[in-house]
Formats: structure tokens, C-alpha cells, sequence
């Protein structure tokens, strides 16, 4: 994963609620991709950049600020890291001796919105893997042994016998399809997207608490289909 500006912007607009100062957040090449001062986007900053090489804290006093011939304003500029890794670097602006009482609690802020970030994307990755499976797993597109293997790895039983449900949405939307998908996904039940107005689902045949699902379902879409017909 790599720092973009989304994340970075989320960094500063988190960071300067806690604290008065501007804050700016600089990608792995030094490059400032979200601040409190817009006017300072897309510039290379000097302090951020021995940060990451250095990987340490970098002060800079208006001394400092004028030899680096501004490119770099007094403050202090903190690496981000998680996991051993390095992604960007936060900086808080203003004299050091003000500002270093805000710096850890900036950098804990940046690296827990970046832990979240990361761990988002992992679990969405893992669904998007995940019904991919199910579909090649009802496609029967895949020779047992890898699709055992792979069954295995998402904790799915292949010895069960499962019923197999297409729901087609008549007139679907978007908002129809993503209501129906976060609905499925409170059951904690198999399934995956197969278009863009049909879902797939997988009912391991011989569950009751399955079953009465399948039931729910019905009304559910008879009523989405009402509310539908009434507009």
C-alpha cells in the first residue's frame, strides 16, 4: 500500500482537531500530498525527505528554514511507520520547542488512521478473493484439488452438500444491489455478486438456521420490489 492524498488528507483533518497547528503529511518522496496550507501542495520538502533517508525525526528552526532557502518552514517532521515500513512522513508546523509536545500524539494519530486504512483494504481484497471462489467453485471451472485448497484457506466445508440460489433484481440499481449485498453480509452467508442485478448464493443444504434464511429473503425482495412498483 502506498500513502495516498484520501489517507493523508484524512491524517491532517483528524490531526488538526486535536491540535491548533497546521500539519502536513509528505508521501515517501518527500512530497507534501495534504496540509492545513493548501498553497504548500505538490511541493518537495526537504526535512521530510532527510526524515525518510534518515528514518528520524527532523526539527527545523527559522535558522534552518532560511539555509534550506524556505523549502522547508520551521516545525517538526516525524517518519510514519507501521510494520517496519516507512510509508510518508507527518509534519507539524511551527517553533519546535511549541510544537514537540504535539508530535508523537500527531505521528500515533497518522499511523492509527493508516492501520485502518490497511486493514480495510485487506478485508475487502479478502472478499473480493473470496467470491471470485464461489464463483469458479459453481462454474466448476477449477480441478478439485485447487479448489479444495483454496476452500480450505476461506474455511469453507467442501464434503457439505449446498443449496444454490440466484437472486435476480428486477430494475435494479445500485443502492438496490449494495442494500441486498450489506443484508448478506450481517447473515454471514456465502454468496457473491454475479452481475450487475444478480447475486449467488451458497446454502449449505442441511443447516435449518440456512434454510430460514432462504425464507427471510422473500419478503425482503417482494418488498423491495413493492416500494419499487410505488414510485
Amino acid at each position: 500500500m502506498e500513502l495516498d492524498q484520501q489517507v493523508a488528507q484524512k491524517i491532517v483533518k483528524r490531526a488538526m482537531h486535536i491540535i491548533p497547528n497546521s500539519v502536513n503529511v509528505m508521501d515517501k518522496n518527500g512530497i507534501i500530498i495534504a496540509s492545513g496550507d493548501t498553497s504548500r501542495l505538490n511541493q518537495k520538502h526537504i526535512g521530510a525527505v532527510i526524515a525518510i533517508r534518515e528514518n528520524r525525526v527532523v526539527e527545523v528552526d527559522e535558522l534552518l528554514s532560511q539555509k534550506w532557502n524556505q523549502e522547508a518552514k520551521p516545525g517538526i517532521n516525524i517518519p510514519i511507520n507501521y510494520l517496519g515500513k516507512i510509508f510518508g512522513v507527518v509534519g507539524v508546523s511551527g517553533h519546535p520547542e511549541e510544537v514537540r509536545p504535539y508530535a508523537e500524539l500527531v505521528k500515533m494519530t497518522a499511523e492509527l488512521i493508516i492501520e485502518q486504512y490497511i486493514l480495510i483494504e485487506q478485508e475487502r481484497w479478502s472478499h473480493r478473493y473470496k467470491e471470485e471462489f464461489i464463483l469458479q467453485l459453481v462454474d466448476n471451472s477449477q480441478k478439485y484439488p485447487l479448489l479444495a485448497q483454496q476452500a480450505h484457506f476461506f474455511g469453507i466445508d467442501l464434503s457439505l452438500d449446498y443449496i444454490v440460489v440466484l437472486i435476480n433484481l428486477c430494475h435494479s440499481n445500485q443502492n438496490q444491489l449494495q442494500e441486498l449485498v450489506n443484508y448478506l453480509q450481517q447473515q454471514n452467508v456465502l454468496f457473491a455478486i454475479h452481475s450487475l442485478d444478480s447475486v449467488l448464493i451458497l446454502f449449505p443444504a442441511s443447516e435449518r438456521q440456512n434454510k430460514r434464511l432462504l425464507k427471510t429473503l422473500v419478503p425482503l425482495l417482494q418488498a423491495k420490489k413493492t416500494a419499487k412498483n410505488n414510485h
